[in-house]
C-alpha cells in the first residue's frame, strides 16, 4: 500500500510541474479575477478588431489614391516627352489627341483635380470640350481654368454639370 500511494504522489507531483497545469491555472486564476465579464471581453475584442480593419481599409485607400496620383505624374512626364519630341521633329501644329492627353495628364496631376470624377475630354483644332459633372462651382471652375493653361489649347468650351444632379436633387 505504501509503494502504491508513494507512486501516485509521484505522478500528482509530475501533474503539478507540467506547463500544462501551470497554464490551466493561470486561465482559471484569470476568469475569477477579471474585472470584465464574458460577454464584455467579447466586446471589447470585437471592437478592437472592427478599428483594425477599418485602420486597414482607410490605408488600402491612401494607397491606391497615392498611386493613382504617382500614375497621373508618369503618364504626364511621357505625354511632355511626346509632345518635345513632336515638336522638335517638325512645325505643324500639335495633334488634336496630345493634347486631350495634355489636359487629362494635368487633371490627374494636380492636387485640386485628381481627385475629381473623370471628365469627357474632346479636342477639335485645339478647342477643348468639357462634359461631365463635378460636385461643385468651384470644381467646375478649376477643370476650366486647368484645362485653358495646357499648352496647344485654344479655347476651353466647358458643359460640366455642376452641383448635385437633377434627379439626386428631387430624392432630397
Amino acid at each position: 500500500m505504501k509503494s502504491n500511494s508513494r507512486s501516485l504522489l509521484g505522478k500528482m507531483a509530475r501533474i503539478l510541474r507540467s506547463p500544462v497545469f501551470a497554464l490551466a491555472i493561470g486561465a482559471a486564476l484569470a476568469l475569477l479575477i477579471a474585472p470584465r465579464s464574458g460577454r464584455s471581453s467579447r466586446t471589447w475584442l470585437r471592437q478592437r478588431y472592427d478599428n483594425l480593419r477599418s485602420r486597414l481599409s482607410h490605408r488600402r485607400r491612401d494607397i491606391r489614391n497615392w498611386q493613382a496620383y504617382e500614375l497621373g505624374k508618369a503618364t504626364g512626364v511621357v505625354h511632355d516627352l511626346r509632345a518635345r519630341i513632336a515638336r522638335r521633329g517638325s512645325s505643324e501644329k500639335v495633334d488634336d489627341d496630345i493634347v486631350t492627353a495634355r489636359v487629362r495628364t494635368r487633371f490627374g496631376e494636380d492636387r485640386l483635380t485628381w481627385h475629381l470624377p473623370r471628365l469627357n475630354i474632346d479636342t477639335v483644332d485645339g478647342v477643348v470640350t468639357l462634359r461631365g459633372h463635378l460636385p461643385n462651382e468651384r470644381d467646375c471652375g478649376a477643370a476650366e481654368q486647368m484645362a485653358a493653361q495646357v499648352a496647344g489649347v485654344r479655347r476651353v468650351i466647358n458643359k460640366i454639370g455642376c452641383g448635385m444632379p437633377e434627379t439626386r436633387q428631387a430624392q432630397a
